[in-house]
């Protein structure tokens, strides 16, 4: 399948894709699966993964500037007029033909910023912070939850994107081939990452990985007694949440 993700900076939008096509028996290709649209006056990126045949339906038909849509249209009203029937539509059309759905994600970012997770049944999920989709999105999940700042740049966000897209063909045999970037600015300016600079953030991942290694020490270094003491103070921090929690509630509902 592939490796997508999107993360919204404090100054736009990042979002990052492999290459790889698969398409029957696997095979590697330099497939661009990122889009720019147009919503409006206001660009949108695109990032899908996938079956081949369906992205090109699904990117066809929500192609905003086929649609009848306000002068200032926003992510939600394109999510509810455009995107939502449309995939909807496609994904039942494919259970009449091959009785299930599609294999399709779609991550849709604009500014504000804010990027939605598009799924094959036409329902979707906004967020303000990152979305991941494909076969590597389990183990990109976990590296976002991570490193993720609200507060992060697109300057960082660009390098973010690249390790972690780089770092995933290492854990999944379905992403690789070569690294695709885009970012969206506040000024509403798109920008693809140049080769140069891809070829740099494909470095990364070696560059991480005494990082790993330094916590590993660290890790193994901690004494037994240590470790047992931070266990019992975050138990009892745990058992404080909750009753404040429960105090609270308690209030609440007088």
């Amino acid at each position: 399948m592939t490796t997508i993700m999107g993360i919204c900076c404090k100054d736009g939008i990042v979002m990052g894709s492999d290459t790889k096509e698969v398409s029957g028996t696997m095979k590697m290709s330099r497939k661009e699966k990122i889009y720019s649209y147009n919503l409006g006056n206001h660009p949108v990126l695109i990032a899908t993964a996938g079956e081949v045949e369906t992205i090109k339906q699904a990117v066809t038909r929500i192609d905003p500037s086929q649609m009848v849509l306000g002068e200032e249209p926003t992510l939600e009203e394109y999510l509810i007029r455009i995107v939502a029937p449309q995939i909807s539509f496609l994904g039942r059309e494919h259970i009449g033909t091959y009785g299930e759905l599609p294999n399709l994600e779609l991550l849709i970012g604009t500014v504000g910023p804010k990027i939605a997770k598009v799924y094959a049944d036409g329902k979707y999920d906004v967020e303000s912070r990152f979305f991941s989709a494909g076969s590597g999105s389990i183990f990109a999940e976990v590296l976002l939850r991570r490193f993720y700042n609200p507060e992060i740049t697109l300057e960082l966000g660009k390098k973010l994107v690249g390790y972690l897209i780089w770092e995933m063909q290492t854990v999944d045999n379905f992403s690789g081939g070569d690294m695709v970037i885009y970012t969206l600015n506040k000024e509403n300016e798109v920008e693809k990452v140049d080769d140069y600079e891809i070829e740099v953030y494909k470095h990364l991942p070696k560059l991480v990985a005494p990082g790993y290694q330094a916590l590993l020490g660290i890790i193994k270094e901690m004494e037994l007694s240590k470790l047992k003491d931070l266990h019992k103070e975050l138990e009892k921090t745990e058992r404080s949440l909750k009753h404040q929690s429960g105090y609270l509630g308690g209030k609440e509902n007088e």
